[in-house]
């Protein structure tokens, strides 16, 4: 499962480690990376970004979005990792952007 928020964009290089290292069906481990400007290697709640992780359903499938709370994609990360902690690889490149959108 990946998920972005109104303000994250792809990196291109996302689609190549999809395409070379992350079945859809095959995995069961998961994947947090860096953003661009940040690094992925602390996974707590404002530390981390919805853009930085995808996570397979089977670890993820009965852990609750908190609704009411700003950070919730920090907490339910966190939540998703302690519970999965031995199912965990980071990959230490940028795959994603945050606040990068510019108008012109």
């Amino acid at each position: 499962m990946y998920n972005l928020d109104d303000d994250n964009v792809l990196h291109p290089n996302l689609y190549i480690l999809l395409d070379n290292n992350i079945r859809v069906r095959d995995y069961d481990e998961t994947y947090t990376f860096n953003q661009y400007r940040i690094k992925c290697n602390n996974i707590n709640v404002g530390y981390i970004d919805t853009a930085m992780v995808i996570i397979p359903f089977s670890l993820c499938k009965n852990i609750k979005w908190k609704l009411d709370i700003y950070e919730a994609d920090g907490y339910y990360i966190k939540e998703c990792y302690d519970k999965n902690k031995d199912k965990h690889a980071y990959i230490d490149e940028d795959l994603c952007y945050n606040n990068f959108l510019q108008c012109f």
